[in-house]
């Protein structure tokens, strides 16, 4: 067990009961050093999870499953990064019969991953995947529709803990960029982040703002422009919605609006919502729809990733 201060090494196991004070007495943290312990120690049925969002931890991963040690992450970092390094660290997981589970790098604790994987898998051809990706922008144009003002919304998300501490994280639709990826990669396109168009929620003043107070400070400037545009969706009883927009030819991150026939329509709360248009759900597509954001729901999908995990070992 690690974080960023303290690391704990225990073969015989660490206390549930315990385990804060536990770590807190533990070694300075050294994640080399942590790896290299937790590979000595060769345990049978072995599993690393990574709950950070940092690039460093993936740099072991094929180290790690070298070893014969399965991967869970919630980490986007390795499928979104070098694409070198995510097809070595796939390959790897192959060859040492060793599992890398990573269905909560997109969707929180929602199948999204699995059921493209599954649908790839059955020799089904994906023509289409429309999706909102993230939580926190899901929540702020959800409840905008309903009248509220985008930089109280995006404030609200801040207070709920939606946001990450600077909401520019969220809003600058980076991260979603990088679930995109990831959904490409899994549907075996041939598309890199460079195809992903992105059109920007924020001006482009508040993007370079130099700290976080001085963004929130300059934050109520966009509320007359994404208040106009929501304003007129409301006009064409529509409303606006940040998607991803996936196909064979290209990739796009806009804001879009939709009327009361789309599943988009009736998205509330963090809801996330992935539509996969294929060869054989093409009148009808697949929609998985949920919540996408919050530590309840992405710690049981990374807790169900360790159980797949545990049970390949059986």
């Amino acid at each position: 067990m690690s974080n960023s201060r303290r690391m704990l090494i225990d073969p015989q196991g660490i206390s549930i009961d315990r385990w804060e004070d536990l770590l807190s007495q533990g070694e300075k943290s050294d994640l080399a050093s942590f790896v290299n312990t937790m590979k000595s120690l060769n345990l049978p049925s072995a599993c690393f999870c990574d709950c950070t969002a940092s690039d460093s931890p993936c740099d072991f991963y094929e180290s790690i499953m070298k070893a014969s040690i399965s991967v869970v992450t919630p980490n986007k970092r390795a499928n979104s990064g070098d694409f070198g390094r995510y097809k070595a660290i796939k390959r790897i997981a192959r060859e040492k019969d060793v599992v890398y589970g990573y269905e909560t790098t997109v969707g929180a604790g929602l199948p999204v991953i699995g059921t493209l994987r599954d649908l790839v898998a059955c020799g089904d051809r994906i023509s289409r995947i429309e999706a909102v990706l993230s939580g926190t922008v899901s929540f702020i144009f959800n409840e905008l529709g309903k009248g509220g003002r985008f930089s109280s919304l995006v404030l609200e998300a801040k207070e709920k803990g939606y946001t990450e501490p600077d909401p520019r994280d969220d809003l600058g639709a980076v991260d979603i960029a990088r679930k995109t990826l990831i959904l490409i990669r899994e549907a075996g396109l041939d598309l890199d982040m460079k195809d992903i168009h992105i059109q920007p929620i924020l001006p482009d003043k508040l993007v370079k703002a130099p700290s976080v107070r001085e963004f929130l400070q300059l934050l109520p400037e966009a509320d007359e422009s994404i208040g106009a545009m929501a304003a007129t969706a409301k006009e064409k009883g529509r409303v606006l919605r940040y998607v991803a927009v996936i196909t064979p030819a290209g990739a796009e991150l806009s804001l879009r609006d939709y009327g009361p026939e789309s599943p988009f329509y009736n998205l509330s709360g963090t809801d996330n919502l992935v539509m996969f248009s294929t060869e054989r759900y093409s009148a009808n597509p697949l929609v998985i729809r949920g919540p996408g954001a919050g530590a309840a729901v992405t710690a049981g999908g990374v807790f169900a990733d360790i159980l797949k995990t545990a049970q390949s070992y059986l």
